[in-house]
């Protein structure tokens, strides 16, 4: 497996980090099973995380090596004054300066319809600058980002819609 050593945890090279307030779970795990589906491997915090590993490190290796960067956006997540979700989307704003602008290594992820606020990221670059990724229609969102990260004839896409407002039916 292509990882980087940081400590005695390997972080793959090829994971893609998913970043979100517990309160977004559910659609968190829909998201995740479908990726999971399409072979696409994911980095989450409460699967990936082992006992006694330091979390903010690990967290930290995990966004700098990660293949991608999944931001979850939703009413929940504005509604908490604080969050760890937006401490690593700072985390990626300094890794997204790094990279080639057109990497399409940071993704937004819209699941409702809450406003998303803009922030820098760096060298004239502010965050709603950056395509989002609807996922108000679950099904075609989440096509779309299959597209994105490669997969040509996605599996398991006929769920459930999200329902407006809730972030998840």
């Amino acid at each position: 497996m292509a990882g980087v050593y940081g400590g005695d945890w390997v972080v793959s090279l090829k994971k893609v980090f998913v970043s979100y307030v517990r309160q977004d779970s559910k659609f968190v795990d829909r998201l995740v099973e479908t990726l999971d589906r399409n072979e696409i491997d994911v980095w989450l915090d409460r699967n990936d995380l082992d006992p006694g590993q330091p979390w903010e490190f690990a967290i930290r290796k995990a966004i700098q090596n990660g293949w991608k960067f999944l931001s979850i956006q939703s009413a929940k997540r504005l509604a908490r004054e604080k969050t760890e979700a937006n401490k690593e989307l700072s985390i990626a704003f300094e890794e997204f300066t790094k990279r080639p602008l057109d990497s399409g290594w940071l993704i937004p992820i819209r699941i409702d319809d809450s406003e998303i606020p803009d922030r820098p990221i760096g060298g004239g670059i502010h965050y709603l600058q950056l395509q989002i990724c609807d996922f108000r229609n679950f099904k075609k969102g989440a096509a779309r980002l299959l597209s994105v990260l490669g997969v040509d004839n996605p599996k398991g896409l006929d769920e459930p819609e999200i329902s407006k407002g809730t972030g998840f039916q």
